[in-house]
Order: C-alpha cells, then sequence, then structure tokens
C-alpha cells in the first residue's frame, strides 16, 4: 500500500464475518419435493443431523415461505408439477443473500440439472446417504 491509501478495516472484518457465515454448516433446512415417500426418507436421514427442517411440496410454497423465512440450506427436487426445481433456484436465489441450495435428484443427467448447477447449486442424487449430506449440514453430537 502506499502512503495515501487507507486500509478499510470495517470492510475487511465484514468479508471476513461473511466468509465465516457461508463456511458454516446449514442449521435451517427448507426441503423442497412433491414425493412424500422421498419426503419421509430424507426426514429419516436427516434426523441424524443437527438442522430444524421445514417441508413444502411446491416451487410456489417454497417461493412463498423464502419471502418471510431465511434459511440456510434449501433442498429441493427437480422434477415438481407447477414450478420446478430450475425455476424453484431462478426465482428465489436473490430472496435470501447467503442461502445455499442443494438439488437432490434421481435424474443426475439432464441438460436442467446443467442449467441448475450453473446457477451454483450442488447436486446430491437420490437416494441420498449420510456422507453426501456430511458435506452441506451438522451431524448432531452423540453423547458419549
Amino acid at each position: 500500500m502506499g502512503d495515501t491509501d487507507i486500509f478499510d478495516y470495517k470492510g475487511a472484518i465484514r468479508d471476513i464475518e461473511k466468509t465465516i457465515a457461508a463456511l458454516q454448516p446449514a442449521r435451517k433446512v427448507l426441503l423442497v419435493d412433491d414425493d412424500v415417500a422421498d419426503v419421509t426418507l430424507i426426514l429419516k436421514k436427516l434426523e441424524n443431523f443437527n438442522v430444524e427442517v421445514t417441508v413444502v411440496h411446491t416451487g410456489e410454497e417454497a417461493q412463498n415461505i423464502m419471502a418471510k423465512v431465511k434459511f440456510d440450506l434449501v433442498m429441493f427436487d427437480l422434477v415438481m408439477p407447477g414450478m420446478d426445481g430450475l425455476e424453484l433456484i431462478m426465482k428465489t436465489t436473490g430472496l435470501n443473500p447467503g442461502t445455499r441450495f442443494a438439488l437432490i435428484t434421481g435424474y443426475p443427467s439432464s441438460h436442467k440439472v446443467d442449467a441448475v448447477l450453473k446457477q451454483g447449486a450442488v447436486m446430491l442424487a437420490k437416494p441420498l446417504d449420510d456422507h453426501a449430506l456430511e458435506v452441506i449440514v451438522p451431524r448432531k453430537i452423540k453423547a458419549v
């Protein structure tokens, strides 16, 4: 830095806080899936993790709740009636800055999956396993 440059300490602290927040595991999760059986299985898996889960069954419901509630992570299906997963992520990415998105799909190779991933989502293939979930949500601490 030159003699006339002034370092923006407050800006640097804000940047550091944003980075730390982005690295924190998700605690508040929105699960968007129209298939009741898939929702049941995913909820059963998430019991092993330290998260609060809200379930909706349509993209429209997700968009409405995200306008009111901040979620750390939105886990969503690709194929749903009405608003599909691609449309969902395109309409909601700006609603909750910092919210991460995880596409959960049984159709991992399609042009829509590619489009969703280009929007910044990660993809988890169905059926979900604990190892895939550990990447995005914190495990419960077990008493010894």
